[in-house]
């Protein structure tokens, strides 16, 4: 038998309550991963001439496009989505390395998303 709360006059199914927000708030979460990876991999140039490098603090322009290609989301567990690069020098461009500037991409791009996350919950209540 499944545990119930009673909170006053009203009683709560928790394993029933958990598989509804699940059902139905894992999507929006997975969407909001969407806008984080599109906005990071839109940041993104062309290497302009010969495939030069961009300026320190901004974000990579892209060379080869292996990078901009490992970039993808995933949902991982209840309310957890990852969003980043598989590809190894996406660490080295985010947060700077050995005679490597930083480079952000991914954190300017959840920066400029937030904003629209709320939007994607609206209307689940």
């Amino acid at each position: 038998m499944e545990p119930v709360v009673t909170v006053g006059r009203i009683r709560i199914h928790a394993a029933r309550l958990t598989a509804e927000v699940r059902r139905r708030a894992v999507p929006r979460l997975v969407r909001c991963g969407a806008l984080v990876e599109r906005a990071a991999k839109e940041s993104m140039q062309g290497g302009g001439t010969a495939g030069a490098p961009s300026p320190p603090g901004t974000p990579p322009n892209v060379q080869t496009g292996v990078l901009r290609a490992s970039i993808a989301h995933a949902a991982t567990g209840v309310g957890t989505v990852v969003v980043g690069p598989t590809e190894w020098t996406g660490k080295v461009h985010e947060f700077g390395g050995r005679n490597h500037p930083e480079r952000p991409f991914m954190r300017p791009a959840l920066k400029d998303c937030v904003t629209r996350f709320p939007g994607e919950f609206r209307g689940l209540a």
